[in-house]
């Protein structure tokens, strides 16, 4: 029995020993990993997707050449520098006094587009050349006078196309000038709904001369959540005040651009109600930058505890610390219950 019990105590000890020789070869490299991974999370610049909505009087968008952007122009007045082709879509504006209350100046000339007119305008159509760089036409919504929506197009392009007037069915003209669009709400009864894609600037400066400023609205940022119904999770969000401003730029993946994009809503213009446009925008980036008057402004970003939780790489190498842990839990818990186990019967196969 002698012998047997001194095979029990080899084999303990031999047990012992690779649990000791596990303990301190996986609990050093598991928390060296956990930590590795940790600074990387931190280091590495990300992606996220971002999600803004706003209640506000001014809107600017850079829509990209090479895209087509369709917006519904019937009922609409064109204020233009030079002539274009008129036909029996577009009615020319004679009266002097007329012009210069709708375009701001006697100067500008003027085309009314009937309501019934089944008439698009298309932002940004023109392709660039292959030796051309990639340029963009400026849009600039404001809600001025609380009834007039004035959508200023500049193109800022080597092709110099602000616009392409289309028929239902048919190309009525390129206007290669700046364009501004007016629209009068007053009497419309249904919304009018513009979508976009291009970098975004959401509020204006607050100085003497701002006119159109960003009322209220809310910044959320998102992560992919594949086990999710809407394929992602709200990260964080902010609220905004009145005064701020937003910027969203395009983000180069892959080495391709992709832009914020989204839809400006405006309703009709009510009495007594302050006009506003219900701006949504979605987009990728790294940060939103929002100024603040009186403020430096912030970037709003991912906190660096939120930027750990919702990185996959963070998540997997804490799973299996958590994991180590527990079976060496495990381990030792068998070993107390080992020893306990195995300490009478030695104490037996000794006795006389």
């Amino acid at each position: 029995m002698k012998g047997t019990g001194g095979s029990l105590r080899t084999a303990e000890q031999a047990w012992f020993s690779l649990q000791s020789w596990v303990v301190r070869l996986l609990v050093p490299l598991t928390v060296l990993a956990f930590v590795i991974v940790g600074l990387w999370v931190l280091a590495i610049g990300s992606t996220w997707s971002f999600g803004v909505r706003a209640l506000t009087a001014s809107v600017i968008v850079d829509v990209p050449e090479s895209t087509e952007v369709r917006w519904d122009l019937s009922g609409a007045v064109l204020c233009v520098r030079t002539p274009i082709e008129a036909d029996a879509a577009l009615e020319p504006i004679t009266d002097t006094a007329e012009r210069a209350a709708l375009c701001g100046s006697r100067r500008q000339l003027a085309y009314r587009v009937a309501t019934t007119s089944e008439l698009t305008g298309v932002v940004g159509s023109e392709p660039a050349a292959a030796d051309q760089d990639l340029g963009y036409t400026t849009a600039n919504f404001a809600v001025l006078d609380q009834r007039r929506l004035v959508i200023a197009l500049t193109p800022k392009n080597p092709s110099g196309i602000a616009m392409r007037v289309d028929d239902i069915d048919r190309t009525i003209g390129l206007i290669k000038q700046p364009i501004m669009i007016v629209f009068d709400l007053d009497g419309v009864r249904r919304d009018r709904l513009f979508p976009y894609l291009g970098a975004l600037r959401i509020g204006d400066d607050v100085s003497p001369n701002a006119r159109a400023l960003l009322e209220s609205g809310e910044i959320q940022i998102y992560r992919s959540a594949g086990d999710t119904v809407g394929g992602r999770a709200l990260v964080a969000s902010v609220e905004l005040m009145l005064g701020d401003t937003i910027r969203l730029d395009a983000e180069t993946q892959k080495g391709e651009p992709r832009f914020p994009r989204g839809f400006i809503r405006v309703g009709p213009a009510r009495g007594g109600e302050r006009l506003l446009m219900d701006l949504i925008g979605y987009g990728i980036a790294e940060q939103i930058k929002v100024d603040r008057y009186g403020e430096a402004g912030f970037s709003m970003k991912p906190s660096r505890w939120a930027r750990l939780t919702n990185s996959d790489p963070f998540v997997l190498v804490t799973l299996i610390m958590v994991g180590l842990l527990s079976l060496l839990a495990s381990l030792a818990g068998s070993r107390s219950l080992i020893m306990a186990h195995s300490s009478p019967s030695v104490a037996d196969d000794g006795a006389p």
